[in-house]
Parts: structure tokens; sequence; C-alpha cells
């Protein structure tokens, strides 16, 4: 059997430069909208939800303020309930415990 030689595309180079994020035409800059909340493009951050790529903004916030990666049960609770302010002054970092307590006793959730 004869082997076949690899014959590069003379647009391969367009093509590939075309896929790249930055010039993609459906590239939003990172940032997706998931029930409500505002997801950032982050790959390799540790708090990464799906795909390992995005990170959900509240978090992303309060862990560039503290320098350090939020710990699994570490919760970031909205001060006025809105869940797209993400003003440092709005966010408090509780544990998930003392989250669930603050909806249900002093927001009146259940």
């Amino acid at each position: 059997m004869r082997k076949r030689k690899y014959v590069k595309h003379p647009r391969m180079s367009i093509y590939a430069a075309s896929r790249k994020k930055e010039v993609a035409a459906h590239w939003k800059g990172g940032v997706v909208f998931i029930g409500g909340r505002k997801f950032i493009y982050a790959p390799g951050h540790p708090n990464a939800t799906f795909n390992k790529r995005y990170v959900v903004e509240s978090r992303l916030v309060m862990s560039e303020h503290l320098q350090r990666p939020l710990l699994p049960n570490e919760i970031v609770h909205h001060k006025n309930g809105e869940v797209n302010d993400n003003r440092i002054d709005n966010l408090v970092l509780v544990t998930r415990k003392e989250h669930n307590v603050i909806h249900k006793f002093l927001c009146g959730h259940k």
C-alpha cells in the first residue's frame, strides 16, 4: 500500500487563526449568563465550575479581593440580594451553614 503524502492546505493558517477566541465571530469576550448569573472565562482558575473554564463573577471578585481561591464550603452572599451586583462592598464571604441561617431567618426565605 502506498503512503499518502500530507499536503498542507494553503488556507489552513487563515482557518486556524479564525478559530482563536478573540477572532471568532461567536466570541463574546468570555462572558456567559447562565441562570441569571454572570460567568467569566478563566481557564485553570481553582474556582472554575463547568468545563473547568468559567467562574461565577462574584466568586472571582471575592477570590481576587482575598488573594486566594475560595474553599468549596465558602459562599459569597450578596447583601442587597442582587446576584449581578458584584461590588466588593456588597459581597460577604460566609460558610454554607451561615448562608442558610441568613436566608432562613434574616431574609425570610425558606
